[in-house]
């Protein structure tokens, strides 16, 4: 699915209106999340790993060191993610700057299981590479979910997703 796709009549159930209108967020927008997010775990990582004796770690990809500073890295990238994403419904702090949200593919809001896989999948090393595919980031494609832009889109009520 495209970033430039426009969504219509995706039904949240069946008592709802079924005309709603979703908007992807933009490739720029997205970056600017992921900019936005990467500042606050790089925050999180900064002020956690010395808590852990993890201090001034070289580039020696063969040291222990370094690679218990990647799997620390990557635990409070998921930690940051998953409950962000789960109790926010389906925002981070980045996305709650740039008014964007995720849904699930059928323009639900995801369950905490659904975004539970959609941060493990940004673990993959280079998944951020995936934009480049033809069916975008594979944590939206694998976890059948998409990230839409609020002000652009038509819900329901929109002051429940802000």
């Amino acid at each position: 699915m495209g970033n430039n796709e426009i969504l219509d009549n995706v039904n949240f159930n069946e008592s709802e209106e079924p005309n709603v209108y979703l908007e992807l967020a933009s490739n720029n927008k997205r970056f600017l999340n992921y900019l936005l997010d990467g500042i606050v775990i790089g925050t999180i990582n900064h002020f956690v790993t010395p808590l852990l004796g993890i201090e001034n770690i070289s580039l020696d990809f063969g040291s222990l060191a370094y690679w218990r500073l990647v799997l620390i890295s990557m635990v409070i990238n998921f930690l940051y993610y998953w409950p962000c994403e789960s109790l926010m419904k389906g925002q981070t702090l980045g996305k709650l700057i740039t008014k964007t949200k995720v849904l699930h593919n059928d323009g639900s809001t995801p369950t905490p299981e659904r975004i539970f896989i959609r941060s493990l999948i940004r673990l993959i090393p280079f998944e951020a590479f995936s934009i480049f595919s033809t069916n975008g980031l594979w944590h939206d494609d694998w976890s059948e979910t998409m990230v839409i832009d609020i002000n652009k889109s038509d819900l329901p009520d929109k002051n429940q997703l802000v």
